[in-house]
């Protein structure tokens, strides 16, 4: 996949400087 359609696929989330975590239930549920 390219990086545009996994960006269409979940969120990045800020959490601090240059840190971030996945919030998306499929995308958890798919891979968590």
């Amino acid at each position: 996949m390219t990086t545009r359609c996994l960006l269409q696929m979940f969120h990045l989330m800020p959490i601090g400087p240059g840190n971030f975590y996945v919030h998306n239930d499929m995308f958890r549920l798919n891979y968590g």
